[in-house]
């Protein structure tokens, strides 16, 4: 991706990332707005995720992640706070 990111987090949110082995890590999630302006066509984890664009609303009905989903919820109003 190519864009602006905003200097300030517009909130964070906490996740259980399973490790090789089974070992999983409370892992803190900072989350910064960020203008996208281009989407390369190649980048490293290309093979690994797939891209897809939603709108917030739509996107926090897909999350698993119970704060990604409130944040999303309140993308419009947290981004706008941000400014």
């Amino acid at each position: 991706m190519h864009g602006r990111m905003k200097s300030n987090a517009i909130g964070t949110f906490y996740y259980d990332k399973r490790l090789r082995r089974g070992i999983e890590v409370r892992c803190k999630v900072r989350v910064f707005p960020l203008e996208v302006r281009s989407q390369r066509k190649r980048w490293p984890e290309k093979g690994e995720r797939k891209t897809r664009w939603f709108a917030p609303s739509k996107a926090a009905k897909l999350v698993q992640e119970p704060g990604l989903r409130r944040l999303l919820r309140n993308l419009g109003t947290l981004v706008h706070s941000a400014k």
